[in-house]
């Protein structure tokens, strides 16, 4: 619906130049890089597939025995992520306490 006395010209709001198709190439190019680089697989190697087959070794574990050398805070944290481990895998601990009795000592001796 025109108006008397205005011309409507009809315009094309899309303008392909030379400039403009080498940078959508460009860009197209480097996208399609970038996701191949990004969804590759690394080749894998005898050392990651140790590395996978310890970690499902430690996944499988269910009871964790944990020695106690000494009253520390190193041991603490083993405990700790003893205890946190086993909760994960509905396993359990068990903590053993190493004590040094000397052999002139019985085995039930007050130390």
């Amino acid at each position: 619906m025109a108006m008397p006395g205005i011309e409507l010209a009809a315009t094309n709001p899309l303008q392909v130049t030379f400039v403009g198709v080498i940078i959508a190439i460009v860009f197209l190019t480097s996208i399609v890089g970038v996701l191949g680089w990004m969804l590759r697989l690394p080749k894998e190697t005898d050392s990651m597939r140790e590395a996978a087959k310890a970690v499902r070794a430690v996944n499988k574990m269910t009871r964790i025995l944990v020695p106690l050398v000494r009253e520390n805070e190193a041991t603490d944290r083993v405990v700790a992520l003893a205890t946190q481990m086993a909760h994960h895998r509905n396993g359990s601990i068990e903590v053993l306490a190493v004590i040094d009795v000397p052999f002139t000592l019985p085995l039930n001796a007050s130390v």
